[in-house]
């Protein structure tokens, strides 16, 4: 247990005062992160950054270096009329005052009594578990899906013929594992309802029931508050959804995101969009918005195989990105198309056909790799482990941390544009302590701790300003330099550094005189930042034990 709290440790704002070993009150005052650093810049999604600090402050440079992606589906049978797409993108539904008021609308259902397939990738509220009205009534009835950050909890549903209430498989009662991709149906001969992940099939038997309904992605009816008057709309993330009003094996769907039956009655994925109207993939269908629903990034991303949905004999790349490079790997040789073509408002190619017949001599290429490598969407941050980098503007925000043992952080930006970066982290004044040996300076750079800080970057000004000398500390935590380099006796020392969430900077002017402290042959502070961490945690440790063998005596003798 010792173990798994310190790990935590990095992740708080360290306390400023001991804890105390006996009693119970163990409260600290902590202080949050600053802002270090703030800055209005034009950031283009692929591009690479890199914040680092000098003698001006913090400061963050474009890289000359951009960032591509590559997702691949193996060991799959091609064939004309098949259809290679990507989920690239998700639907995020905003909060709202007024229930219902933000979704996107595919369409109605005229209601029917017999089977039905729903899939779907769908996420809900990270603090509260809300029922997102997937369809709304007609005639009458409802179904709306409970979700949270995990997805999937549990259904209302209320048939749209008799209002009966039915439900599918719930989390609560027999559900084990959590997913945020998943597929509910209903088999109307049986009576048998279903819940489908990628680890689990779950049934139970529910009444017979019919289905029709006006679909409504997020239009969430907060029916989880008691209070009426205090409903308010959750927020919501999709990805895709798909509904058969038929029974659906979705086992390929699921696990390898493979599409065999093309007679859906809704395909909504979140990457096929024009620019006014999300689309379905089959026919151009158009899906309307209503209210705020935003387009951004998908955390996880994939490709799309759509079995037979064209019927002109041609494989067909549908909605990639302008630029893309698409790949077959089939019978030990790489076939590589660039997509182009004119791209819609939003950059992506809607549509770019190949021959497969006539350039392999066959209509089936079985058991073959597909690859899309593409401009990626995401910005790289290069800045050490420890701090938090918070990008926002044109309505949407998102912070991260750079974890321990990184030294960067990816964004999924919406789009290009302009965007507000900051860098929070917690900023000390270093020790500077400075030897001589004759006309060798060593300069030593140590936290206020007294452990060595290796990689900080040292100046060197001579009397009249000038710039006499630059560099790095080692290991050891020093940095030398030459007399000869300087104009006379006097020197300002700058030292600049960004470690473990915090920003070192320190002045010091010194005069290099005869008085001056020898070097010695292994500094004072010549303990690297690591071996601080290894023994502040050591510590944290001997404290922790001896506090367990105090207790455990006191209360031996009050037995």
């Amino acid at each position: 247990m010792v173990i798994l709290v310190l790990s935590m440790v990095p992740r708080i704002p360290l306390p400023t005062g001991g804890f105390s070993l006996f009693g119970n009150q163990l409260t600290e005052e902590v202080n949050p992160p600053q802002v270090l650093y703030a800055s209005t810049i034009n950031l283009n999604q692929g591009t690479v950054w890199k914040i680092e600090a000098n003698i001006d402050g913090i400061r963050i440079e474009q890289k000359s270096s951009q960032l591509i992606e590559k997702l691949v589906l193996e060991d799959v049978d091609l064939a004309p009329n098949d259809v290679v797409s990507m989920h690239l993108f998700g639907a995020y539904v905003a909060p709202s005052n007024t229930v219902g008021a933000n979704y996107v609308y595919l369409g109605d259902v005229t209601p029917y009594n017999g089977s039905y397939t729903m899939v779907m990738w769908a996420k809900g509220n990270p603090t509260d578990s809300h029922v997102s009205v997937v369809f709304d009534g007609i005639s009458g009835g409802y179904f709306g899906l409970g979700l949270d950050e995990y997805g999937y909890v549990m259904d209302a549903g209320k048939d749209p013929f008799t209002s009966e209430s039915y439900n599918h498989p719930s989390r609560e009662s027999n559900i084990e594992s959590y997913s945020v991709e998943f597929a509910l149906s209903y088999d109307y001969d049986t009576n048998t309802s279903y819940y489908i992940d990628p680890d689990e099939e779950v049934t139970i038997t529910t009444i017979r029931h019919g289905f029709g309904y006006k679909v409504k992605l997020g239009a969430d009816c907060d029916w989880d508050d008691p209070d009426i008057n205090a409903r308010s709309q959750d927020p919501s993330r999709w990805g895709y959804f798909i509904l058969y009003t038929k029974l659906v094996d979705v086992t390929q769907i699921l696990q390898r995101h493979i599409v065999t039956d093309t007679g859906w009655w809704h395909f909504f994925d979140a990457t096929w969009f024009n620019g006014t109207h999300y689309l379905d993939i089959k026919d151009g269908t158009p899906y309307q918005v209503v209210g705020t629903v935003t387009r951004i990034p998908a955390k996880q991303t994939w490709l799309w195989l759509i079995k037979s949905l064209t019927n002109d004999n041609k494989l067909h790349v549908k909605f990639v990105p302008e630029g893309s490079v698409f790949r077959i790997k089939y019978s030990g040789m790489i076939y590589e198309w660039r997509i182009d073509g004119e791209p819609n408002a939003v950059g992506l190619i809607e549509d770019y056909s190949i021959d497969i017949a006539s350039i392999f001599g066959q209509t089936v290429l079985p058991s073959c790799t597909v690859e899309l490598i593409y401009p990626s969407q995401k910005v790289r941050f290069y800045v050490p482990s420890g701090f938090q980098v918070v990008v926002e503007g044109n309505g949407w925000s998102e912070t991260h941390e750079v974890p321990l043992n990184s030294s960067y952080v990816d964004f999924g930006l919406p789009f290009s544009g302009t965007y507000t970066v900051k860098i929070l982290g917690y900023e000390e004044t270093p020790r500077i302590h400075v030897e001589t040996s004759g006309d060798l300076v060593r300069v030593t750079v140590t936290d206020e701790a007294g452990y060595a800080l290796a990689g900080a970057k040292v100046y060197v000004y001579d009397a009249s300003g000038n710039l006499a000398a630059v560099g790095v500390t080692n290991d050891l935590g020093f940095y030398e330099f030459s007399k000869e380099q300087l104009s006379g006796e006097q020197a300002r020392i700058v030292v600049v550094h960004l470690s473990n969430g915090k920003y070192f900077h320190a002045d010091k002017l010194v005069s290099l005189t005869a008085s001056m402290p020898s070097i010695t042959s292994v500094p004072a502070a010549a303990t690297t930042a690591s071996s601080s961490a290894s023994s502040a945690a050591l510590a944290i440790i001997l404290l922790l034990g001896i506090a367990v063998l105090t207790i455990m005596l006191v209360s031996r003798r009050k037995r």
